[in-house]
């Protein structure tokens, strides 16, 4: 889940592991993929499999957490820049001498 937040996925539909290839033998990545497979716009994210089910379930909802927190923050700030942008479009220009 906490991959899945990072690389801005909003569900994963599947779990694949990598086919072999000249650089990795097969299984050594894990992939989580949102839509399709077999569609080009698919959003996926990857880590190595031994850090996957290496990782303390305890670890990784403390990881979620952060992340929601962090991103949490990030829309706070968000707003509060664009709530002060309009405060100050609203009071329109103003002639001073």
């Amino acid at each position: 889940l906490a991959l899945a937040k990072e690389e801005g996925l909003s569900r994963v539909d599947h779990v694949v592991l990598n086919t072999p290839t000249p650089q990795l033998a097969g299984g050594e990545k894990v992939f989580i993929v949102q839509g399709a497979l077999n569609d080009p716009a698919h959003q996926r994210a990857h880590m190595p499999t031994l850090d996957a089910v290496q990782t303390p379930e305890v670890q990784s909802f403390d990881r979620l957490q952060a992340i929601n927190q962090t991103q949490a923050q990030a829309r706070e700030q968000q707003q509060a820049l664009e709530q002060s942008q309009q405060a100050v479009s609203q009071a329109g220009p103003s002639m001073t001498r």
